[in-house]
Formats: structure tokens, C-alpha cells, sequence
């Protein structure tokens, strides 16, 4: 994580994007196993969690993903605000909402971009009655948010499809196997064919339905 001036830069998905942040307000950066860059404000109340993953969806498509899971966790969960707005460049869903946890009143403020250079999260937590202190901090991290444009759009986009395709073949895998043990003599080479056909119709699936840029 190279340091520019009095900022240091968080590189995200080999590089594809990054966020800038002052070690003085958000102190050391951690990583969890699961790859989720955490932040603590030293400065006060408030942290961030930054989540990148390498397959992309579009930013909407990914926001309706996230409030459905996170309902799921939280019956109560609010959405504040929601719009889209450009960042460097790039266009990013800019999203607030709150829910309750533990007798507190939580707020998170986030932005998330879904595109070519996979799918980016940048959220913000605190409690509401502190929200008034870290929006200024939290604003400023967010609009740190840079990703840049892809050299190869084409490769770039057929290595999503591939991936998303090879998530989808490895759901299928456990059926296959199954018919493969039973049956290898036969199914060699039919599970061959449906593991390749599945492979192409999913990466097809994945470029027309989400079409990213």
C-alpha cells in the first residue's frame, strides 16, 4: 500500500482501483481472510469496511444483492438515501441507510461500483447520534474512490464472463460427479459436454444480461 504525500492508497482487484486515505484520521489497515480492508477512525466515533470482489455487476444490480442479504440479518433496516452519482469519472450508487444493533442506532454510508474492474464496496459505520461528527471524514474517504479504465475491454470483459461461468460449473459439479460415478462408462463423455455447454451458456449469460462497461 504505496504512500503518496500525506496520504496512503489502498489498491483493490490487482490494482483496477484504489482508495486513498490519511493514516492520521483512519489509522492501520487490516485484512480479514475473507479480504475485507477494515479501517478505525482515530480521530473519533466511525469505521470503514472496503470489499472488492473480482467478478462485476452493475452498480444497481449489486446494491439490490447487498440490501437484500442485509435484510435478511436486519428486519429493520432503512434505506435512507439512494442515487447515483459520478466519482472520478465513474458512476457509483451512493447509498445511506441504518438499522438497529445492539440498543444502538447505526448508520452506514457508502459507495458501491460494479463494472469491468469487478465489484467495489466502500461503507462507513457509526452510530446516528455520531453521524454529525464523521460525515465530513466519511465523505472525504469515499470520494478517495478511484478506479481506472481498462487498457483491454474486450479480454477484460470475457475474463468476467469466465468467471461468473466457472462459478455457476462449480454448483453443477457435485451433480456431475454423481452421474460420473455411477455411470463413467456412458457419462465421460456426456458430462464432458454438459460441464462445457453449462461453462458457455453462463459466460454468454453473464456478457448479455449485464452488459459491462
Amino acid at each position: 500500500m504505496p504512500e503518496t504525500g500525506r496520504t496512503a492508497q489502498i489498491e483493490l482487484n490487482r490494482g483496477t482501483a484504489i482508495v486513498s486515505y490519511h493514516p492520521r484520521k483512519w489509522g492501520k489497515v487490516e485484512k480479514d481472510k475473507e479480504g475485507i480492508v477494515s479501517l478505525d477512525r482515530v480521530v473519533g466515533a466511525g469505521f470503514a469496511a472496503i470489499i472488492a470482489k473480482g467478478i462485476g455487476i452493475p452498480s444497481n444490480v449489486a446494491v439490490d444483492d447487498i440490501l437484500e442479504e442485509l435484510q435478511k440479518k436486519h428486519s429493520d433496516l432503512k434505506v435512507m438515501s439512494r442515487e447515483m452519482c459520478t466519482v472520478h469519472g465513474q458512476e457509483v450508487c451512493c447509498l445511506k441507510y441504518g438499522f438497529r444493533v445492539n440498543d444502538l442506532d447505526m448508520i452506514v454510508y457508502a459507495y458501491c461500483h460494479g463494472g469491468l474492474a469487478g465489484t467495489l464496496q466502500v461503507r462507513k459505520y457509526c452510530t446516528v447520534a455520531a453521524f454529525g461528527e464523521c460525515e465530513v471524514d466519511f465523505t472525504e474517504l469515499l470520494n478517495s474512490l478511484q478506479v481506472r479504465p481498462v487498457a483491454h475491454r474486450g479480454l477484460a470483459r470475457m475474463r468476467q464472463g469466465m468467471g461468473f461461468a466457472a462459478k455457476v460449473t462449480m454448483l453443477a459439479a457435485p451433480v456431475l460427479g454423481i452421474a460420473l460415478f455411477r455411470f463413467w462408462k456412458i457419462a465421460l463423455l456426456i458430462t464432458a459436454e454438459i460441464a462445457a455447454g453449462l461453462f458457455v451458456f453462463a459466460c454468454g449469460y453473464d456478457v448479455v444480461k449485464y452488459k459491462l462497461r
